[in-house]
């Protein structure tokens, strides 16, 4: 990969919380629960924006 590639956007677990209108631990509880793809960068969790486009898309089961 080249410098100049760009590399998929991923938010915060906050920001995810933000915008679904949970808290963080919800959030946190998605991807416990495997409702929700996330990906590590060292100690950081983060939600790559075509996993926020899913969700918009198809919505999150919360059964």
């Amino acid at each position: 990969m080249t410098r100049t590639q760009e590399l998929p956007a991923h938010k915060t677990l906050p920001e995810v919380a933000k915008r679904y209108g949970v808290s963080e631990k919800t959030v946190r509880g998605w991807h416990q629960s495997g409702k929700l793809k996330v990906v590590r960068f060292g100690r950081s969790i983060r939600v790559p924006d075509a996993e926020i486009e899913r969700i918009d898309r198809d919505g999150i089961s919360l059964h």
